[in-house]
Parts: structure tokens; sequence; C-alpha cells
């Protein structure tokens, strides 16, 4: 996929949607892309993950506390790992062939500072997750 493609669906997501596509270019350059086939999962079996993962095409199927969750394109997962790395990876695999884009960790959270409407998008995604859970 080219750069414009991926700056254009990072400015879909709700996550980074604030952000214009000039401040987005250099983070969708530097992301990984893969190309998950069904049943394959999203994060890798061994160790952490301190990624952020954005649903780029397809759908995913996410396990949360025995609930099964169906997310779309422009979901995010592995939030919560960059600020707690005592945290699981959550449970997600490919609904038939997906594309991911990986964030590294470390690149998110530089950008969220320097983004403050990223970052209060990013807390109330944050928020909302919590909601859920309780």
């Amino acid at each position: 996929m080219i750069l414009s493609e991926r700056a254009l669906i990072l400015k879909k997501t709700e996550l980074f949607g604030e952000a214009s596509l000039d401040k987005l270019a250099p983070l969708a350059e530097a992301l990984t892309e893969r190309t998950l086939q069904d049943k394959e999962t999203v994060f890798p079996e061994s160790g952490r993950d301190m990624n952020v993962v954005v649903l780029a095409r397809g759908a995913v199927c996410r396990t949360d506390q025995g609930k099964s969750l169906s997310l779309s394109e422009g979901d995010c997962l592995g939030e919560l790992t960059l600020f707690d790395d005592t945290l699981p990876c959550p449970e997600a695999k490919a609904d038939g062939e997906a594309t991911i884009f990986v964030i590294d960790g470390s690149m998110a959270r530089e950008f969220l500072v320097g983004e403050f409407s990223v970052a209060e998008n990013f807390i109330r995604s944050l928020v909302r997750k919590i909601r859920t859970v309780e």
C-alpha cells in the first residue's frame, strides 16, 4: 500500500482522525503493514507486544474476558499496553483475510505527546474500554 493510502486510513480512525495528513505521514511511513490470513493471530504468541495495531482492511475477532467482539476497519488494538507493560496483549484473530498496521509503541507514545487532539481521542477511547469492562 502506498504512503498516502496508509495516511488516509489512519485519518479515518477514531484515534488519529483529528491529526492532519502532514502529521500522519511520518507515522504512516514508519508503520509495518501485515496481511493476516483467516484465524491468524494479530499479536505474536511469545512475549509482550507494546505496539498499537490499526485494522486497515477486513475484520478481526477479539476475545475479552470470555466475550467475543468483532472489530472492523479503523479499530485499534493494544493501546493499553503502551502504558502498562504488565498487561497481556489482547487475544485477537483475523476473521477472513485482513490487513493491519503495526505502529511501534515508542513512536505511538511520541506521537501522542506531540499531538494533543490525538492524545485526547486516545484517552476517550481508553475510558470507553474501561467502561465496557466494568
